[in-house]
């Protein structure tokens, strides 16, 4: 862990002349777990400090999560319990502060797969209903092409036409009136 300082004490110097702040605080996070597995009490205390200034003042919850940790740690091991319990407490609203964000995040996520799934799938009923539309607008076609060649050939052929040109024959429409019962229509 001496080698461990030593990098970390770089970097930290480094992240200081870049005025890295998140950086800075990670090198002091970083510190303070070395040193207390170093058992140099009095460098996690002031490392850590030091870094919670600095994890406070840009929001910075997972680093400061170790920090308390650290603390806590430290202070049982020097068996100042009372201070122990505080760090410990302090870490855990932090902790749950990252464990209720990650679940409203994903919570989140899983409600935006959800509408996108949804988006899909009406686009997909809607893609199913414009070509079932297309099919029965060309088989309409057909029958209208289809009447104009017979009308053309019988000799009731003039008032067929007249009769097709007076109604048309379209793709049928839910949301329409009712259709014209040709017989109706004349009687």
């Amino acid at each position: 862990y001496k080698k461990a300082v030593d990098n970390y004490l770089s970097a930290l110097t480094i992240n200081e002349l870049l005025k890295d702040k998140y950086r800075i605080a990670g090198c002091l996070a970083n510190l303070t777990t070395s040193y207390l597995k170093l058992e140099e009490y009095d460098a996690v205390v002031s490392f850590s400090e030091r870094g919670l200034k600095i994890a406070n003042e840009i929001n910075v919850y997972d680093v400061r999560r170790i920090f308390y940790l650290n603390l806590s740690a430290t202070y049982d091991s020097l068996k100042n319990y009372s201070k122990a319990y505080e760090n410990f407490k302090l870490f855990k609203q932090v902790d749950d502060s990252l464990s209720n964000a990650e679940k409203r995040k994903q919570v989140l996520e899983m409600e935006a797969k959800y509408q996108s799934a949804k988006k899909e799938k009406e686009i997909s009923n809607l893609t199913k209903d414009n070509k079932l539309q297309a099919i029965q607008l060309e088989k309409n076609r057909d029958f209208q092409i289809y009447l104009i060649v017979v009308s053309s050939l019988s000799p009731i052929g003039p008032l067929a036409w007249s009769f097709w040109v007076l109604i048309p024959i379209s793709a049928p429409n839910p949301n329409s009136a009712p259709s014209v019962n040709l017989v109706d229509a004349f009687t």
